[in-house]
């Protein structure tokens, strides 16, 4: 028997053929349209189009997760869970469900949801343990939950699994660093600035625990220099080169560096308060009639509270978006 064939005009206009196209066929193509819709950034008339086909098979739940991601597009975040949901009862190994719903759940910040977003990334391994960012996600969630051993065995099993993972790099010397362990975190930083060698919060890290941990100032004057060459404005790159420079007793050059970083952010009440530190030091000497030169200084105050990244910050975890019928991407940073 001849397979019928029905083109887009007729799924479009089911009336106009009322009865020879079955309703599963009539949904498979507005679940279509719904993708083309979305990817032409028009998610209230994709939305539409799943809620149309799901008139007609309500049982399918690749239709119910990709309402689910139209939900998210439009920032409908508790009815995406929902349909997420609704895709898991229709089928309890639907993978893009359980991983993304999980995302979500992690997301929410909701720690009463992390239990379930564990299981169901558990779910998501099993079924697709060459996924690295399963295991990355079960990291980021441990960390939540101050699973310290937990999550340190989890990034590294993403990074095992996938080389280079920028995101699970960062989080594992993150990790290090927020559990007086700074020292290991310098190798995993190290590699993941072999990767991405431009990563500012990576060189920031560094050479806060450089600085802090090392008494390096050179290497961290590296770091902080390299970050102002990508981008002279960055604040917290400024400010911790102008904390070398007073570590170095280089107070005059110190003194520079805070004006020209207050001129970058000048509400920032901590660089007002560190160049006071600085223009103390350096009325401290003069009264007492020295010479103020690069030799000259002690200890650094201003360390006490440099501008660093050591919390977990959104940029820092798994941002990513699933789209309909695509694996999950690698996670990524902004």
């Amino acid at each position: 028997m001849a397979r019928r064939k029905y083109n887009l005009v007729s799924l479009l206009h089911p009336t106009i053929t009322s009865g020879t196209i079955p309703n599963h066929v009539i949904a498979a193509g507005k679940r279509r349209i719904g993708e083309l819709l979305l990817k032409m950034k028009k998610p209230l008339e994709a939305r539409d189009a799943y809620l149309r086909a799901l008139e007609l098979d309500r049982t399918n739940a690749d239709l119910w997760y990709n309402l689910a991601i139209v939900n998210i597009e439009m920032k409908e975040l508790s009815e995406a869970l929902k349909n997420f949901n609704q895709a898991l009862e229709l089928n309890t190994k639907h993978k893009l469900a359980l991983f993304n719903s999980a995302l979500l759940m992690q997301e929410s910040g909701d720690a009463r949801l992390r239990p379930e977003a564990k299981q169901r990334f558990l779910i998501y391994v099993e079924q697709d343990p060459d996924d690295a960012n399963g295991y990355f996600n079960l990291g980021m969630l441990a960390m939540d939950d101050n699973k310290n051993e937990e999550a340190e065995r989890w990034m590294k099993k993403a990074i095992k699994m996938q080389l280079g993972f920028r995101s699970a790099l960062f989080n594992l010397a993150l990790l290090y660093s927020q559990t007086g362990r700074e020292l290991d975190a310098l190798p995993v930083l190290n590699e993941l600035l072999v990767y991405y060698p431009e990563h500012v919060k990576g060189l920031i890290l560094k050479g806060d625990i450089l600085m802090n941990h090392k008494k390096d100032t050179e290497g961290a004057k590296e770091c902080f220099e390299r970050i102002l060459q990508m981008d002279p404005n960055n604040v917290q790159g400024k400010h911790n080169l102008c904390v070398v420079y007073f570590e170095e007793r280089d107070l005059l050059k110190a003194e520079r560096c805070l004006v020209e970083t207050l001129a970058l952010a000048p509400h920032e009440e901590y660089i007002h308060r560190h160049l006071s530190i600085v223009r103390g030091k350096i009325a401290a000497l003069s009264a007492a009639g020295q010479q103020v030169s690069p030799a000259d200084g002690a200890s650094s105050p201003a360390v006490e509270e440099k501008k660093t990244p050591l919390e977990k910050g959104k940029n820092d975890k798994n941002t990513q978006k699933a789209s309909p019928a695509k694996k999950p991407s690698q996670s990524k940073e902004q």
